[in-house]
């Protein structure tokens, strides 16, 4: 679950500096036609965890609920990534089970139960506000990771051997990590579920790149939504708790440029992407069926890196973020 419910919590930074670290949150909407942008506010909190030495840790958060909480990973200059809680105007360091050196929360759901991923060896974790539980693998199993957690504390994410394979869907509930069955491989995962625990959604095939198919599970029924937009690969990322589904997928059988969709009722939506860029991605949906994803250019670099931009859509229109955040306090 990533904040589903309301407009005024959509999604933790997508932009971060240090020492500050900011948060773009969606402004309360007003009544407003499709081609009004949306407004958001930069709320900066100014003192992350300590390295030492008069050194702040880098911080990327990852999860954000209705309450405002968020998860994510810190690491200090030289060391590894630390899973990290920001409750009440505090980050909070969380402490990992004996054996285990890093790790990263990836959701935090309405209730304040955290999922995650901590290594050596790679493990999901679930994390109430007692003792952190390693969720294990499935049998046969030596990694796991977790992706989503329901309000209900389902935890959503894939297991494998990373050996010989193959990658497979997991749902963990009640201390018990079950397979979902699917009907197309060999790999798939699990990225996403609603907040009654009941939708999952994901992806399968060889890779989300590679020959793979988007799904949606409701109530133990799984439905293939194929490549999604006809082209060689198609991937679920999220779902709202309206069934409504986003995630990306090529459009072309020859130059497979990935473009963001939207899924509802049967029919899928190509979102498009924003004039001058190639690719794009949409990462996540909140009950007001207002999307975030990303933009990218695959011919044009910044800093020796591809060039992406932050992007958000609201009725149907797609927005910079970059255009629609004042400057940086």
């Amino acid at each position: 679950m990533r904040s589903k419910q309301n407009g005024q919590t959509l999604i933790p930074a997508l932009t971060l500096a240090m020492p500050a670290i900011l948060i773009t949150t969606l402004a309360p909407a007003a009544p407003c036609h499709a081609e009004c942008p949306p407004c958001y506010e930069i709320v900066a909190l100014v003192d992350g965890p300590d390295c030492g030495g008069g050194q702040t840790a880098s911080v990327m958060p990852e999860g954000l609920n209705d309450e405002g909480q968020f998860v994510g990973r810190f690491s200090c200059a030289g060391g590894g990534e630390q899973a990290l809680l920001w409750d009440s105007g505090s980050f909070i360091e969380l402490d990992l089970p004996d054996g285990f050196h890093q790790g990263r929360c990836e959701e935090i759901n309405g209730g304040g139960m955290i999922t995650g991923t901590m290594w050596d060896p790679f493990r999901a974790l679930y994390y109430d506000g007692g003792e952190m539980i390693n969720l294990g693998v499935l049998p046969g199993d030596l990694w796991s990771a977790a992706a989503a957690i329901s309000n209900t504390g389902r935890v959503v994410g894939y297991s494998s051997d990373p050996t010989v394979g193959p990658q497979r869907s997991f749902v963990w509930e009640d201390g018990a990590m079950s397979e979902i069955e699917l009907p197309f491989g060999p790999n798939s995962c699990a990225t996403d579920i609603s907040d009654d625990g009941e939708t999952i959604v994901g992806w399968m095939g060889i890779t989300p790149y590679q020959g793979s198919r988007a799904y949606i599970r409701v109530d133990g029924q799984v439905t293939d939504l194929g490549t999604v937009l006809d082209g060689p690969s198609g991937w679920a990322e999220a779902v709202n708790n309206h069934g409504t589904v986003v995630g990306a997928a090529d459009v072309g059988e020859e130059d497979k440029t990935p473009r963001a969709f939207l899924w509802c009722d049967g029919e899928a939506i190509n979102l498009g992407a924003l004039p001058g860029f190639d690719w794009s991605y949409a990462f996540d949906i909140n009950d007001d069926g207002v999307i975030v994803g990303r933009c990218r250019d695959q011919y044009k670099t910044s800093a020796n890196a591809l060039l992406d931009h932050a992007v958000v859509w609201r009725g149907g229109v797609i927005w910079d973020l970059n255009e629609l955040i004042p400057e940086v306090p």
